[in-house]
């Protein structure tokens, strides 16, 4: 029986200081930017889980719980991945050059009848010699030179959660990145347009930031 549920990896890069975010080259989005991932793939029993420190004391997240019990990959192991292949055509992940990951938050969406659970992340990159894959994106730019209007919605939602999480300034996992003024560099989002985004996903902005 064909799995309906499909888990999904998405990476903001952190390159030489400056958030990226890819220009779909498919649908769904074809031709808006946002963050760089795609599907998992099987379980990989060398694979570490991430460990959250946010809200409560570090654990390991419910959906990389689940992801295992349905023998799949960790979301930030499949965002990685993805994201190494899209970009620089790479199958086999640097682990060396990924460091400072951080779990967003998911959100769950609709398409094609298939529920599509999307885990959103942050890591610091260490490579810039671009080799993008032709069919998974035409473009990647830094998020400052984005248009808020040039993003999809789920892009627009996650980065108004990541930037939300920024302005509390409580998160360990993000004292890494306090040097790089990341708040400044993710749009001004209006909120009313973005709470409707969040209805219509059936989330709120609060489980964006903790699940």
């Amino acid at each position: 029986m064909e799995d309906k549920l499909i888990d999904v990896g998405f990476l903001y890069p952190v390159i030489d200081g400056q958030i990226y975010v890819g220009q779909r080259g498919t649908e769904p989005h074809q031709g808006f930017y946002g963050p760089i991932g795609g599907k998992s793939e099987s379980y990989n029993p060398n694979d570490r889980p991430y460990i959250k420190e946010y809200p409560a004391k570090p654990h390991i997240p419910y959906s990389d719980i689940m992801a295992k019990a349905r023998d799949k990959e960790f979301g930030h192991s499949s965002a990685i991945r993805e994201f190494y292949e899209e970009v620089f055509q790479i199958k086999t992940v640097p682990w060396d050059e990924v460091s400072n990951i951080f779990k967003i938050g998911a959100i769950t969406d609709t398409f094609n009848d298939k529920i599509t659970n999307c885990q959103f992340y942050l890591a610091m990159i260490d490579r810039n010699s671009f080799d993008l894959s032709p069919r998974e994106l035409t473009n990647i730019r830094p998020l400052e030179e984005i248009k808020v209007e040039e993003l999809y919605p789920l892009a627009m939602a996650s980065l108004f959660g990541l930037k939300k999480v920024f302005a509390k300034g409580v998160v360990k996992k993000l004292e890494p990145y306090a040097s790089l003024n990341i708040i400044s560099q993710i749009p001004d989002f209006d909120n009313k347009g973005i709470k409707q985004i969040m209805k219509n996903k059936n989330t709120s902005i609060e489980d964006l930031m903790v699940l």
